[in-house]
């Protein structure tokens, strides 16, 4: 029996293209959009000369930048781990944060972008409580 045939989108990484969104970030591009293009390109955040960004100069530029504000360390990718990070603080599931990340696998939210090694005081009480529930039989 020969496979049935799919749909590109299925094999996208990035399906479904749409995803909540903060207001301030909608505003903020909205706001942009408004502006008058540079160049003959129709991008938000085109080069002063009105073309793509140039991948090895953004980098540039940002290195500079999170040197300047003493954070050499953070990267693109650092702010998909925040909001991995923020939506497991929230409680959200990682299903959740999978889908808003656009991981077709939870284990690679959960693996790869949750902030782990960290102190999470309620197992601390839970088993203060056990062992107090113990001593009291």
């Amino acid at each position: 029996m020969e496979a049935p045939d799919t749909d590109r989108r299925d094999q996208d990484r990035r399906w479904p293209p749409h995803r909540s969104v903060a207001l301030f970030a909608v505003t903020a591009l909205t706001d942009r959009r408004k502006r008058p293009y540079v160049g003959q390109q129709q991008t938000i955040f085109a080069s002063c000369g009105g073309t793509l960004r140039d991948p090895e100069n953004f980098n540039t530029a940002w290195r500079a930048v999170r040197d300047e504000l003493g954070m050499p360390n953070v990267t693109s990718h650092s702010f998909r781990k925040t909001m991995a990070t923020l939506i497991d603080d929230a409680g959200l599931s990682a299903r959740t944060g999978a889908d808003h990340l656009g991981h077709a696998k939870v284990s690679m939210t959960q693996d790869r972008y949750v902030s782990r090694g960290r102190v999470h005081t309620p197992v601390a009480d839970l088993l203060e409580r056990t062992v107090a529930d113990i001593n009291d039989e």
